[in-house]
């Protein structure tokens, strides 16, 4: 039986400082002192899209900072931290996640610090079956990372590879395409084991801080 192939929707985006906007509103990621939009709004396909931020946290490993991260997803609203990350990690649902790092990171530390996360977080089958779209993932990192260089992954179910930018018109603005195309098996497989790295049991940072803000208590 033919597999109809789909393409992943993931953008990915370097982007050098902080290009927000001032007429957005932002929200501080306490311990960086970095700032993210509160909502984003673009355009897919002829349609306004809307994501509203979820929550944010920072990597840490051992006592250094790594990066400030923030998640957005379509507007929506859980009734505990299970739901929430389950609903992070569903197949069908617009999300993005919003990273600036805290420190420059050379190009083998970086691709071998996302390697042993999609490890973590996938079966072996599962990694094998991924491992092409893993390896076009590393390439954005292929020169390494800059202290407050900006990686935007964007995933919308049922479009293409989309390549953005917070503000198109800066010059110092640098996007990096991907164009991830496997059957849609794979498809799940990668954007699910993707998102496990920071929503997953083996989560990299404070999970439950990446969705604070869609948890409604009775």
């Amino acid at each position: 039986m033919k597999i109809q192939s789909i393409y992943v929707i993931v953008a990915i985006i370097l982007i050098f400082g902080t290009l927000l906007s001032s007429e957005k509103s932002t929200v501080t990621e306490p311990s960086t002192g970095m700032k993210f939009q509160d909502e984003l709004t673009f355009q897919f396909e002829g349609t306004e899209c809307s994501l509203a931020l979820t929550g944010l946290t920072v990597r840490k490993k051992l006592m250094f900072k790594g990066y400030a991260i923030a998640h957005y997803m379509e507007k929506t609203v859980t009734r505990s931290y299970k739901e929430a990350y389950r609903t992070a990690l569903a197949d069908s649902i617009a999300r993005q996640i919003t990273i600036e790092f805290c420190r420059n990171i050379s190009a083998n530390k970086i691709q071998g610090g996302f390697r042993n996360d999609f490890k973590k977080n996938g079966s072996p089958e599962e990694i094998k079956q991924i491992q092409p779209l893993i390896d076009q993932f590393l390439t954005v990192f292929k020169d390494g990372i800059k202290k407050n260089e900006r990686i935007v992954i964007r995933y919308l179910p049922g479009g293409g590879v989309l390549v953005l930018s917070d503000d198109e018109n800066n010059a110092e603005a640098t996007a990096k395409h991907l164009h991830l195309s496997l059957n849609k098996h794979s498809n799940v497989i990668f954007v699910r084991t993707l998102w496990s790295i920071w929503f997953g049991e083996k989560s990299t940072v404070d999970r439950e801080k990446l969705v604070e803000r869609i948890i409604i208590t009775e």
